[in-house]
C-alpha cells in the first residue's frame, strides 16, 4: 500500500491524516489535529513548514507525498455550457471564457476544470471551471518544501468531502435512495460550513456558508436557490459532518428541510473512528485519501491543471508523416551504409598499395641482406697481417728473455666451413725454463682469436745459442674478423688486404742483439 499525508490547513485549525491506500482500500495510521498559530500564506509558508516537520517528527510520522485541500471560499467556480468539442478545443474554449471574466491578471491565478454529464442530450455539455490564486499554490508548495515533503495534489475541499461520502453508499443511510439520487452534503470546518449538492460524484451546486446565525435556514435558502435553476432536481437527502455535538443540528435541519438528514463518520471503513467532535475537520483529509484510492484522475488538481494542447492530427496524416519519416530514415541508412562501404573500399585500395610498396621494400631489404652477408663473409675471411705482426710484437715485451727470429702466415682453405681463416707460425729463442714462451701463449689465448697448438722445443744451434740456449716453435689458427681494423695502401707486401699466400720475416741476430722483429 502507498503512504500519503492528507492535509487540510484552515485559518484556525489544521487536520492531518497519515494513511495508506490501495485499490479502493484506506488504512489510517495516525490523525493529528492542532490549532493554527497563523494563517498559511506565501510569507509564513517556510516557517510553518519547519514547524510541520518538527510536529511530524515528534509524532513519529514518516515523510510521504502530500495531498492537500483548500476551502470553498478560496476558489472561484464558474459553470460553463458549451457544444460538443474535442478535448483540445474544449480546454481552449473553457480557458478563454474564464480569462474573459477574470478581474485580475491571468499570471496570478491557476485555472483547472472538470467535465460533467450532458445537460442537453443534443447540443450542450457542462463543465465546472475553478480558479485559485497562484500565491496560495506557491504557499502550499513552499510549506511542503520547507517540511521536506512533496506536494502531489491541491484540490477544493468540496470535491474530496463528496468522494468521502461516496464511500458510504453501502451504509443504511443510503439504502432507501436510488443510485442516481441527488443528495446534499453539509460539512463544518472550524466555524464555517460548506454546502454541496451532487448526483453521484458530479457536483451540481456548492456554496460556502460563513458562520450563519441559523445554519438550517441558510441551508434551506441555498437549496431553494439551487432548485430554482433549470434542470436542477431537488435534493432527496442531506448528510452532515460537523464538529462537536451534531444531533441537535441534525434534528433542526430535518425539521426545516423536510428531507432525511443523517450524520456520518468520514473514517468509516478505515480501521478506526474519528476522534469525538472531529467529523467535519477530518472529512477533507479522508476524502483526499478516498480520491487517491479510487485511482481515477483528480477532478481538480491545481498542481497539475488541465491546459490546452496542440490539436491532434488525423490518423491518415499521422500515418503519412510516419511513412515519410520511415522513408527518410531508410534513405539515410542506405546512404550511410554506402558511404561506409565506399570508405572501406578506399581503405582496402590504400592498404593494397601499401602492401605492394612494403613487398618491394622487403625484396630490396632481402637483396641488401644477401649482399651484406656475402660482404661479411668476405671480410670475415680477411687477415690484416701487419696488424697480426704488430700484435705479435706486443707479446714479446722483454727482449732480454725471449726473441722472435721468424714468423709466417698462411691463408686456410676458403671453402672450408669454420671460424679460423689463417694460420700463424713463428720461431724464437729463450732461456732454459721456457717460462717466457708460456706467457706468450697465455696472452694469445686471452685474446680469444687464437687456437694455439702445443709448442715445439729444441736446442738452439744458432750464433746466439750462448745467450739463448733453447729454441721454440708456436703454431696458432686465427679466427676471421667481421671487418679489418686498418686499411693500408701502397706496394707493401703486408697490406690490409691479404697478400701472397705466405709471408715470411726473419730477424738477423748478428749485430742486432736483442732487436725487435
Amino acid at each position: 500500500m502507498a503512504r500519503f499525508l492528507a492535509l487540510d490547513w484552515g485559518q484556525q485549525q489544521v487536520a492531518l491524516i497519515a494513511g495508506s491506500v490501495a485499490r479502493g482500500l484506506i488504512q489510517i495510521d495516525q490523525t493529528l489535529l492542532w490549532q493554527a498559530d497563523q494563517p498559511l500564506d506565501a510569507d509564513s509558508a517556510e516557517q510553518l513548514g519547519r514547524a510541520l516537520r518538527d510536529r511530524l517528527k515528534s509524532a513519529g510520522i514518516a515523510p510521504a507525498p502530500v495531498l492537500a485541500c483548500i476551502a470553498r471560499k478560496n476558489v472561484i467556480l464558474k459553470e460553463i455550457l458549451h457544444p460538443p468539442l474535442s478535448a483540445e478545443e474544449e480546454a481552449t474554449l473553457i480557458r478563454l471564457q474564464v480569462i474573459e471574466e477574470l478581474t485580475e491578471p491571468v499570471e496570478q491565478v491557476v485555472i483547472d476544470y472538470t467535465t460533467a454529464p450532458q445537460v442537453d442530450a443534443e447540443n450542450e455539455q457542462r463543465a465546472l471551471a475553478l480558479v485559485a490564486g497562484r500565491r496560495l499554490l506557491q504557499a502550499y508548495q513552499a510549506l511542503c518544501r520547507s517540511a521536506g515533503l512533496k506536494l502531489l495534489a491541491l484540490t477544493p475541499r468540496f470535491f474530496v468531502t463528496l468522494a468521502c461520502l461516496q464511500r458510504l453508499r453501502s451504509t443504511p443511510a443510503f439504502s432507501q435512495l436510488a443510485p442516481d439520487a441527488v443528495v446534499a452534503l453539509l460539512t463544518q470546518s472550524e466555524g464555517d460550513f460548506e454546502l454541496t449538492v451532487a448526483r453521484g460524484d458530479v457536483v451540481l451546486y456548492t456554496r460556502a456558508l460563513a458562520a450563519p446565525a441559523s445554519v438550517a435556514r441558510d441551508v434551506q435558502r441555498n437549496l431553494a436557490m439551487y432548485a430554482a435553476q433549470p434542470l436542477h432536481p431537488p435534493a432527496q437527502a442531506l448528510f452532515l459532518a460537523s464538529n462537536g455535538e451534531s444531533e441537535a443540528l441534525r434534528e433542526e435541519l430535518e425539521s426545516v428541510l423536510g428531507v432525511p438528514v443523517s450524520t456520518f463518520d468520514p473514517c468509516t471503513g478505515s480501521g478506526r473512528e474519528a476522534p469525538p467532535g472531529s467529523n467535519g475537520a477530518l472529512a477533507g483529509p479522508m476524502g483526499l485519501l478516498a480520491l487517491q484510492a479510487d485511482k481515477r484522475r483528480w477532478p481538480i488538481n491545481f498542481v497539475r491543471p488541465r491546459e490546452p494542447r496542440p490539436p491532434r492530427q488525423s490518423r491518415k496524416r499521422t500515418w503519412a508523416m510516419a511513412a515519410g519519416v520511415a522513408c527518410a530514415a531508410v534513405i539515410a541508412l542506405i546512404s550511410f551504409c554506402y558511404a561506409q562501404l565506399s570508405a572501406q573500399e578506399d581503405e582496402l585500395d590504400a592498404l593494397a598499395v601499401q602492401r605492394t610498396e612494403l613487398e618491394r621494400q622487403l625484396a630490396q631489404k632481402e637483396e641488401e641482406a644477401k649482399r651484406n652477408t656475402a660482404l661479411d663473409e668476405w671480410l670475415g675471411a680477411e687477415v690484416v697481417w701487419i696488424e697480426e705482426l704488430r700484435g705479435l710484437s706486443e707479446q714479446f715485451p722483454d727482449t732480454k728473455t725471449i726473441e722472435l727470429t721468424q714468423w709466417s702466415g698462411n691463408r686456410l682453405n676458403q671453402n672450408a666451413k669454420g671460424k679460423y681463416v689463417a694460420r700463424l707460425s713463428f720461431k724464437g729463442v729463450t732461456f732454459d725454463d721456457f717460462q717466457p714462451v708460456d706467457h706468450v701463449i697465455e696472452r694469445m689465448l686471452e685474446k680469444g682469436r687464437f687456437r694455439v697448438e702445443p709448442k715445439g722445443l729444441s736446442r738452439n744451434t744458432g750464433a746466439d745459442r750462448a745467450r739463448f740456449p733453447q729454441q721454440f716453435t708456436i703454431t696458432a689458427d686465427i679466427a676471421g674478423a667481421s671487418s679489418p681494423k686498418t686499411s693500408m695502401t701502397g706496394r707493401d707486401s703486408h697490406s690490409a688486404k691479404s697478400g701472397p699466400a705466405e709471408t715470411v720475416a726473419t730477424s738477423k741476430p748478428s749485430g742486432n742483439e736483442g732487436g725487435q722483429p
